[in-house]
């Protein structure tokens, strides 16, 4: 939902003309566990789009964000590097909202890189959902 409103995975809204904003979204502010966003050392965030899915896991401890994802080694176009830079921020600016330390500061946060660890790959076009549970 956020992306929609944020297309190219730019943090500027295209229909407000504000940055990504937590509060902006209050269908989901329910959903959001404070303490775990806050507390914990890892968050696992899975991520889909056009039909596939990838692994997001911060370790809020490091800093430290890697991808992993069943059937690239690398983000295989640039939407998905727009993708994967912006839902970096995202979970920034949770933390933040949350109350935490986001994951970089100042203008760095906008540049959040996460490195794709080497998993298995998958061996179907359609299991990846699997592979990201497993």
């Amino acid at each position: 939902m956020a992306l929609s409103d944020h297309p190219e995975g730019e943090f500027i809204s295209s229909k407000t003309n504000k940055e990504f904003r937590v509060e902006d979204y209050p269908s989901f502010i329910p959903f959001i566990d404070r303490k775990k966003l806050t507390s914990h050392p890892y968050i696992f965030a899975p991520v889909c789009h056009s039909g596939h899915w990838w692994l997001w896991l911060i370790n809020t401890t490091k800093r430290k964000c890697h991808i992993l994802d069943p059937l690239h080694k690398k983000a295989p176009s640039e939407e998905r590097k727009q993708i994967n830079k912006f839902t970096g921020y995202v979970f920034s600016r949770l933390r933040a909202y949350a109350g935490g330390e986001p994951l970089q500061k100042d203008e760095k946060e906008k540049e959040i890189k996460a490195s794709y660890v080497k998993i298995s790959g998958q061996k179907t076009s359609y299991d990846c959902a699997i592979y990201v549970m497993k």
